[in-house]
């Protein structure tokens, strides 16, 4: 239904009057607050559990460049400090027998105080005084290790 509205004041106060009648015709039903207050709650719940999951995620991606972080120090720190083992350190040992003219046995004692010395001076809060006397009593026993060698 097409009306046609003039701009006189008459025309207005029908087009008011329309309206006012079609108000009264236009109600909400029953289950519409019902309805809009479950919808409200469903993108409440839908947008927390996304909330969730992006912490999740921000937590987890935190956690593993941490462990990723640490663990190639850690690594890094472990290889620097850790005595020679297998097949370089029987290098090693062949190598310091033939350079110094002595058995195997003396040979890995003095590796072993080599190692022990700059163990010594990589010590955090150490300062140079402690480090020479620490590298002198790793010096002293390997000496010592050294004597029971020879006397075997």
């Amino acid at each position: 239904m097409a009306i046609d509205i003039e701009p006189d004041s008459s025309g207005q106060a029908e087009l008011e009057a329309l309206i006012g009648m079609a108000g009264r015709y236009v109600v909400p039903t029953d289950d519409l607050r019902p309805r809009v207050l479950e919808a409200a709650h469903e993108r409440y719940l839908q947008r927390k559990t996304v909330g969730k999951l992006a912490c999740a995620m921000i937590a987890a991606t935190l956690c593993v460049m941490t462990g990723v972080s640490l663990s190639s120090r850690l690594q890094t720190y472990a290889d620097s400090t850790s005595m020679p083992r297998g097949e370089r350190l029987e290098r090693m040992v062949i190598e310091r027998g033939t350079e110094s003219r002595q058995g195997p046995h003396w040979a890995l004692a003095e590796i072993i105080t080599d190692w022990k010395g700059e163990l010594a001076t990589r010590l955090p809060g150490a300062d140079s005084d402690d480090r020479t006397a620490l590298t002198a009593r790793a010096a002293d026993a390997s000496r010592s290790v050294g004597k029971i060698l020879k006397k075997d």
